[in-house]
């Protein structure tokens, strides 16, 4: 589970369960500031996942 502001993290670490087959999964944040984290989200991890 990444944490931190490191989009290559992220992206290694969804890449291991898709690899592993999972087709779907969800991310999320715990604690306050939801937007900020999928401003993050959106451009620099998801797209590596088409």
């Amino acid at each position: 589970m990444p944490c931190g502001d490191d989009p290559a993290e992220h992206r290694s670490a969804v890449r291991e369960y898709a690899e592993a087959g999972v087709d779907e999964f969800y991310v999320g944040r715990l604690g306050p500031q939801q937007e900020g984290f999928f401003d993050f989200y959106r451009p620099e991890v998801l797209p590596a996942f088409g």
